[in-house]
């Protein structure tokens, strides 16, 4: 059995001020004992102390392991941030104020950004849809959870949760089944009637959905505005001037069980405008001047000195068409030139990376790839998506223009004659002048959209509380994903709209910007969702994107940005062999990076060692294993490549035209073999040689999608495992639910899906969400299933050890409150130890999935997405999808067999200390981002399978027999902890109550080996270990952010990076470039 007992209360081993050095170096053999400078964690089962101290000597009861015995250390990186989706700010005192992230929980700051502290970790989730704060005071806190904005890879929440301690602790105040908060809208006078737009499930009906109201706190709830189980609520104000006039917004929208951009339905006959005058009890529909097509998301906000003033985002079927009767496009007019590319390009360090090439499109018949990076077009140079596309619309149907790309590090040339898309079909997919990228809107396009263009959506203002309105631009932005207007609370005048880009008005909406020579967001991160205005300084705007905080004093002429956020939404991780190791990790809507687990200064790891060694949406990372300096990286839709992070050389994996390429297409390096990779769209390819040639191994492994069924996204691999036993043997998954097996390499597969579907509910194909090949046995694989975009949230857990012939659920004893299962792996040591990725958390088993406990309260309840395991330090790599990478000690849980485990004691095995010459730096202050370095000292587990009163104690002596330390330690049954400081002690203290012993001076040991010897009455057992000194030189440079110029011709000057230029300028050197080569 498996569970966790009380958190042991002490120091945090990270925040442990680090000693002084012995420059002494002698080596020395000495048997170990629990000193007095050591500090001793004792861990026993879930019963009081008062029982486990009155308990018979020898009573054998069932083994504790509390995880918090077990060393576990936050790796980041912070330095690209991550999605944010709504502020509260105290208007009284603006440096006071709660940021909401979208899978990474709550955070505050009491002192306008310097620092932040998580609020919320350790609820039953942690994706946020809205925070909310008192008027009156800001210490009483609303929290709805559950992102609200509709992308693939958004979690889901649990209703509603309130605190009156600014945060401290939490109430959870009901709705569970609503799924996803929208908005939340306290009375200003009467504080316990609170309003919440709910949602509803993202991705299957519920009726738990719509516009609820309390009058007590939170302690009863009505459901004041329904339609159905299907039309949830987005938004819901009050007026700041009448609280008995209320405004909301019902959304009718579903994704389907696949990895669109869009959702399968985004548009309903009941999304609209709703209006209340007695304080939420009757509501009646706002129609005039509205569009009268079906609408869908819709977002609003009050003009605050003068409430009958309401501007609304609102989002039509029609967006981003031509409407009948609009006047006619002059041929070639500028905006019609087409391209030709997909939807799913993104940003590059040196510009726009394409996505999906059209065939016999423009861009194809110029000769551009998928996988390009457009640098410059049409004479004027792109360093991001969004300027190309900006460029593009200037440009004229049928002119021919300049294309500078970067294929493979080198420079090439094209001309590309663009296509007309002047009488494209609209629907908001950037086939017409009016249509924005991925499913939006245009600005200030309503005059050539002619009378009927206010069915196209847009922003529509209202001058007579709601009664009737008028559209006033065509902008709205991706309306899905984004969906939020503000107007400065002192000057309507100035109006702003979240999208891709920050767009804003200084006309009261007549027309709108995204850039100028005034106002840049050159510097800030794209992807909008959050803003703030101050309604006491228009000036002052607080903005929150996909890359975290940001803040501006001037009116967004500069910016001040936060990167002290703890929340990357990691897919994957993995760490490489180096001393100390590296971890790599793909990241969403911020690209690819690398970070140290430790570093050579005191003050422990900082944004500035982590580099950037990929764009776009990240996912994958692997290190080649014959050579850790080249690292593989990849961006959605299957974009692979390479980069050297140390010479900056840099290539990609050829891909192969399919078109059912997963958002998070599966890839992996050959554990036989270093050239070696497989990945797959519809089928499974396989390199010999990284990608320079491609073979196909498999036939079609998807469905065939039945004729007329509408999907968001074609069927695609979404896991591939190889077994690291025996070459050959290959698991793929799919994102239909089929799951399959090869023993040969490709040659013979077996088709296994109908077994995994007979173990699922209602029998029905679910999204194979991982597949692990075990390294214990050559028929044993695990398989997670993921039935969440399918409206089931519970945890699906399978093994096999025949190949697949047989699978048996291990999720028995596993809690419906996991949520959906991500990921499964097994130790590579321990066979019976594995370790499971939920929705919310980290679950650990002992007994191969007989039982299971989630880790202790230090590590969130956040999703975690992917796991890989560090040999040497026999540490486990965590992703996680909202907090970064973590990393756990499992080297005491490894050695905790179930023959050890059943013993009356065991010493675990200690590992290698490594101790590091650090240098201390310049002070930062605490604005500054740091993790602490591991702490030096040495880790000591042992288990005691039995109470006991039997002395325990511990000794040290050195070669000659002397002692050097020694202590007592706990008697209790289960897991024990001891941390040792690797100093001398000149006194001994016991431990006390509590389980730790003081340390007390001594002298740093010198390097050595050393054996800790622990007894148990008279029986001993002793296991030997080593301190050693890390003979890396004092002064060792991390790779910083790689520069654009790999690969580019030292003339292309104008196509440099200006990251890599500004960073160069401030270092007082020029920016070098380095020529791409192939991998040796």
């Amino acid at each position: 059995m498996l569970y966790v007992s009380p958190s042991v209360t002490g120091s945090n081993p990270r925040a442990r001020s680090r000693t002084s050095r012995d420059p002494l170096r002698r080596r020395a053999f000495a048997v170990l004992t629990l000193a007095a400078s050591a500090i001793c964690v004792a861990v026993g089962p879930a019963r009081s102390q008062d029982a486990r101290a009155q308990a018979p000597d020898n009573e054998r009861i069932p083994v504790a392991i509390d995880t918090s015995a077990l060393s576990l250390r936050e790796l980041g990186p912070a330095a690209m941030g991550g999605r944010v989706v709504d502020l509260a700010v105290d208007e009284r005192n603006p440096s006071k104020f709660y940021v909401a992230s979208a899978s990474g929980g709550l955070w505050k700051t009491v002192n306008n950004g310097t620092t932040f502290t998580p609020h919320f970790q350790n609820e039953s989730v942690m994706s946020i849809g809205d925070v909310a704060i008192d008027p009156m005071n800001s210490d009483h806190v609303w929290v709805g959870t559950g992102e609200a904005n509709n992308r693939n890879s958004t979690s889901w929440g649990n209703g509603v949760y309130y605190s009156a301690d600014g945060g401290k602790t939490w109430a959870h105040k009901g709705l569970e089944k609503t799924r996803h908060i929208g908005r939340i809208a306290i009375h200003p006078d009467e504080p316990r009637t609170v309003f919440v737009a709910a949602c509803g499930d993202l991705w299957a009906p519920n009726p738990e959905r719509g516009v609820y109201r309390t009058t007590d706190g939170g302690d009863s709830w009505k459901l004041v505005l329904g339609l159905d189980d299907k039309t949830g609520a987005t938004d819901v104000i009050i007026d700041p001037e009448d609280p008995s006039v209320v405004y909301a917004a019902l959304y009718e929208r579903q994704r389907d069980a696949f990895d669109g951009n869009h959702p399968i339905k985004r548009w309903g006959p009941g999304s609209g405008i709703y209006k209340s005058v007695d304080g939420g009890t009757t509501w009646s529909k706002l129609t005039k001047g509205l569009p009268t097509v079906a609408m869908g998301r819709v977002s609003f906000d009050i003009y605050r000195k003068n409430p009958s003033h309401i501007y609304a985002l609102i989002e039509t079927e029609k967006i981003g068409m031509r409407p009948e009767g609009a006047p006619a496009l002059e041929p070639g007019a500028p905006g019609t030139a087409l391209m030709g590319i997909g939807q799913n390009g993104g940003d590059e360090h040196a510009g726009a990376k394409l996505g999906d090439v059209t065939e016999e499109g423009p861009a194809a018949d110029a000769g551009l790839e998928s996988g390009d990076i457009v640098l410059a077009i049409a004479g004027e140079g792109t360093t991001s998506y969004a300027e190309m596309l900006e460029v593009l619309g200037t440009q004229r149907a049928n002119d021919t223009q300049p294309v500078v790309v970067l294929r493979d590090g080198a420079i090439r040339r094209f001309e590309i004659t663009f296509g007309d898309r002047s009488q494209g079909a609209g629907g908001g997919n950037s086939r017409t002048p009016f249509a924005d990228r991925i499913g939006g809107q245009l600005e200030n396009r309503q005059k050539s959209q002619g009378p009927d263009g206010f069915q196209c959506g847009g922003i529509y203002l209202s001058k007579d509380r709601g009664e009737t309105w008028e559209r006033i631009n065509s902008l709205n932005p991706r309306p899905y994903y984004f969906s939020q207007i503000r107007v400065d609370p002192s000057n309507e005048q100035n109006i702003y709209v979240c999208g891709i880009q920050f767009y804003w008005s200084f006309d009261g909406g007549e027309t709108f910007r995204s850039r100028s020579r005034e106002i840049t967001m050159a510097n800030v991160h794209v992807d909008y969702h959050a803003l703030w205005v101050d309604p006491r300084n228009g000036k002052h705007l607080i903005l929150g994107c996909d890359g975290g905080v940001n803040i501006t004093y001037d009116q967004c002429q500069n910016w001040e940005t936060f990167e002290n956020i703890n929340i990357g939404q990691a897919y994957h991780a993995v760490a490489d062999s180096r001393q100390p190791y590296w971890i790599y990790a793909g990241f969403q809507d911020n690209g690819s990076w690398g970070s140290p687990s430790a570093t050579m200064r005191t003050e422990g790891i900082t944004n500035a060692d982590a580099f950037k060694i990929g764009s776009g949406d990240g996912f994958v990372c692997r290190v080649d294993p014959d050579n850790p300096d080249i690292v593989f990286s990849e961006s959605q839709g299957g974009n692979i490549g390479w980069v050297d992070v140390i010479h900056g050389a840099r290539g990609r994996i050829n891909k192969q035209r399919d078109r059912n390429w997963n958002w998070n297409t599966p890839f992996i390096l050959s554990n036989f073999g270093g050239t070696t990779i497989y990945y797959g769209g519809s089928k499974l390819y396989k390199s010999p040689n990284r990608g320079r040639d491609v073979l196909t191994i498999s036939p079609q492994l998807i469905r065939d999608v039945p004729k007329g069924e509408e999907r968001s996204s074609p069927p695609s691999l979404s896991t591939i495992a190889e077994s690291p036993r025996k070459p050959g043997i290959l698991w793929v998954g799919t994102d239909d639910g089929k799951l399959w097996s090869t023993q040969d390499d490709g040659k013979n597969w077996d088709d296994l899906s109908n077994k995994i579907a007979e173990l699922l509910p209602e029998k029905k194909p679910l999204w194979i969400g991982s597949v692990h090949a075990s390294p214990h046995a050559d028929g044993r694989a695990y398989v997670t299933v993921d039935g969440h975009r399918s409206g089931k949230r519970d945890p699906y857990v399978f093994v096999t050890e025949d190949f697949g012939g047989k699978w048996t659920s291990l999720t028995a004893e596993l809690p419906v409150e996991a949520g959906s299962a991500r990921c499964v792996r097994d130790d590579n040591v321990n066979q019976d130890l594995l370790y499971l990725g939920a929705e919310t958390g980290l679950w650990i088993s002992l007994d191969r999935g007989k039982s299971w406990k989630k880790f202790d309260d230090r590590f969130p309840s956040v999703a975690v997405h992917d796991f890989d395991q560090q040999e040497r330090e026999q540490h486990l790599i965590v992703a996680t999808h909202g907090r970064g990478v973590w990393s756990i000690d499992v080297r005491s849980l490894r050695q905790l067999t179930d023959k050890a485990r059943k013993g009356d004691f065991a010493l675990i095995a200690p590992g290698t200390v490594t101790r590091f010459a650090r240098r201390s730096v310049a002070r930062q202050g605490h604005r500054y981002f740091r993790l602490a370095n591991p702490p030096e000292r040495a880790e000591l587990h042992y288990h005691l399978g039995v109470n006991t009163k039997k002395k325990v104690e511990l000794v040290v002596t050195d070669v000659l027999g002397n002692t050097v330390f020694s202590t007592e330690g706990k008697q209790r049954a289960g897991l024990h902890r001891v941390e040792w400081n690797l100093r001398e002690s000149r006194a001994r203290n016991t431990a006390g109550g509590g389980g730790r012993a003081r340390m007390r001076g001594g002298r740093r040991v010198s390097a050595g080996t050393y054996a800790v010897t622990l007894k148990v009455g008279e029986d001993t057992v002793t296991k030997s270990f080593d301190v050693v000194d890390h003979e890396q030189p004092l002064d060792i440079a991390w790779p910083r952010t790689l520069g654009i110029g790999e690969g580019i011709p030292a003339d292309e000057e104008v196509l440099l990076d200006a990251e890599s230029e500004a960073e160069a300028e401030a270092e007082g050197q020029s920016t070098k470039t380095v020529t791409g080569g192939s991998i040796r």
